[in-house]
């Protein structure tokens, strides 16, 4: 499908479509030559709590849920962009020598079977090149591969047509959530700035590291919301379920407050009793943090991030970046994946507008039929130097 026909013919892209372990979100650009993306629409449903975690009646609930969203959420087309979760798809390093395309292909193929220990074809894999780093006394291309198990595909396949949904393309999460920050990396001295994205999630944290435009570190760490909560559960002796909401409740207001006053995320003050309790977890997932940024300023020459965007549904947490920031020495920031963008057209949650955090992985979904790294449709407010701005 030719971009030229997107933009002139059908007006709109491929839905974005996020099934995450709490939400699912649905989100539509319309785009015209010279002019902003506009939000044409967007909609989100929550897994209701305590919702059954059997994963037919998940499926089902989804279905249900995401029928009733087309219905009701100003959405054209059929023609989705989804992502599996990064459950489902296995990251690993690797180096090997420069080499001929033609040969490159095959010996990536070669090594996705080794390393993850089945058959790998072609539609369950994606890679990245790197670049170049010194092993030894040779230089090497270091390689990432991003692979899913046939199973997990069908199984995404499966629940797509049942939502009578026709499936463009299937992403991987930390891929589409660079693509949305990334089309706002256009000057020379991008090309050498590294920026590091933090997807906060209910069941774990996504690392991304880039150099520029060039995605040169991803990993998957264990630690997310439902951990916090957890913490918070234990601390003040309540359900996991009035744990969760007692965050929501306090990250939506911390939310609406940085909206509305344009403060840094963190400047909250926040009970120190909450602290306390989640404390020990933020530091764990800060240890881990660590050590990925640690190999990337070893093994690309001293890569060193002036910042940690945040995004995800967990983002907002006035602790996360508070406690984050100051065990890593980097101010972390909250992400703003639709800066540039058109949103008045759709009514949003009051707590989520003009920050939109969570959003960053359906709008990247929603963008991926949309060459961003050469259309220059975003509205240019002079702070293209930041990727949270």
């Amino acid at each position: 499908m030719r971009l030229l026909g997107l933009v002139t013919k059908r007006k709109r892209l491929p839905i974005g479509i996020d099934i995450g372990t709490e939400s699912i979100k649905m989100l539509q650009f319309q785009v015209s030559p010279g002019h902003a993306p506009l939000v044409a629409a967007a909609a989100v449903w929550r897994f209701p709590p305590g919702a059954s975690q059997d994963p037919a009646q998940r499926r089902q609930q989804a279905v249900e849920a995401v029928t009733s969203m087309l219905r009701h959420g100003g959405f054209r087309g059929r023609d989705v962009v989804s992502a599996l979760s990064c459950s489902q798809v296995g990251i690993k390093n690797i180096r090997l020598p420069r080499m001929p395309p033609t040969e490159l292909q095959a010996a990536i193929k070669w090594e996705a079977t080794e390393r993850f220990g089945f058959e790998v074809s072609d539609d369950q894999l994606n890679w990245i090149d790197a670049g170049e780093v010194r092993s030894g006394n040779d230089t090497v291309q270091e390689l990432i591969l991003l692979v899913a198990k046939q199973e997990a595909i069908d199984n995404h396949l499966a629940m797509l047509s049942a939502m009578k949904l026709t499936p463009v393309a299937i992403d991987a999460e930390p891929l589409a959530m660079f693509r949305v920050f990334g089309r706002f990396l256009r000057r020379e001295e991008d090309e050498q700035t590294a920026k590091v994205l933090l997807d906060l999630g209910a069941s774990g944290t996504r690392v991304l590291v880039a150099r520029g435009r060039q995605i040169v570190f991803i990993k998957g760490l264990e630690v997310g919301g439902s951990a916090l909560t957890a913490a918070v559960s234990g601390q003040f002796n309540l359900s996991e379920e009035d744990a969760a909401q007692f965050r929501l409740r306090a990250m939506r207001q911390e939310s609406a407050r940085v909206a509305a006053q344009g403060d840094d995320v963190g400047d909250a003050l926040v009970d120190w009793n909450i602290q306390d309790a989640v404390r020990g977890t933020l530091e764990s997932l800060a240890e881990e943090l660590a050590l990925c940024l640690r190999y990337c300023s070893v093994t690309f020459r001293g890569l060193r991030p002036a910042e940690v965007v945040l995004c995800g549904g967990e983002a907002y947490d006035p602790l996360v970046a508070k406690l984050l920031g100051e065990r890593l020495g980097i101010p972390c920031v909250l992400g703003r994946p639709l800066r540039g963008a058109d949103t008045d057209a759709v009514e949003w949650e009051s707590h989520a507008r003009d920050i939109f955090a969570e959003w960053a992985v359906c709008a990247g979904l929603a963008l991926k039929t949309l060459d961003v790294w050469n259309v220059r449709s975003e509205v240019d407010d002079g702070r293209q130097d930041r990727l949270s701005a």
